[in-house]
């Protein structure tokens, strides 16, 4: 469909160590990426909207707490929506407003770096401008 694009692109893999264990768990085994764009060719041809989602599977690490017991810390799978609107104001320059994480999910970017946990920025916008040469 003229002025559509679209990307997919999902990532699995395994690692295990001689004894046949799991490494590097703390990172997600499954990803799922998923955008679109949309330009509106006949109506408005310097608007383009878009978005997507980034899925990512489970993961964990298992680290020392504070009185030296082993615990499981884990990251279920979630996904982010994000969105973005460009508009071209001329030849050579144009604003873009992104969305990222619209739903505001809750979630930790990192776990298991000297046994803490690191929480996914929150709904952030973005609002840029871009002047090509």
């Amino acid at each position: 469909m003229p002025g559509w694009e679209a990307t997919l692109s999902f990532t699995r893999f395994t690692a295990k160590d001689a004894q046949n264990l799991d490494v590097n768990t703390d990172q997600p085994r499954k990803l799922l990426r998923l955008f679109t764009t949309y330009q509106f060719l006949d109506l408005l041809p310097e608007l383009t909207v878009g978005g997507g989602v980034n899925w990512e599977g489970e993961n964990y690490t298992l680290a020392v707490n504070p009185f030296d017991a082993t615990e499981r810390l884990e990251q279920g799978a979630y996904a982010l929506v994000n969105l973005m609107a460009r508009y071209d104001l001329s030849e050579n320059l144009s604003a873009q407003l992104n969305v990222d994480n619209l739903l505001d999910k809750a979630y930790y970017a990192q776990i298991g770096f000297y046994s803490q946990l690191a929480y996914g920025e929150p709904r952030n916008y973005n609002l840029s401008f871009r002047y090509k040469f």
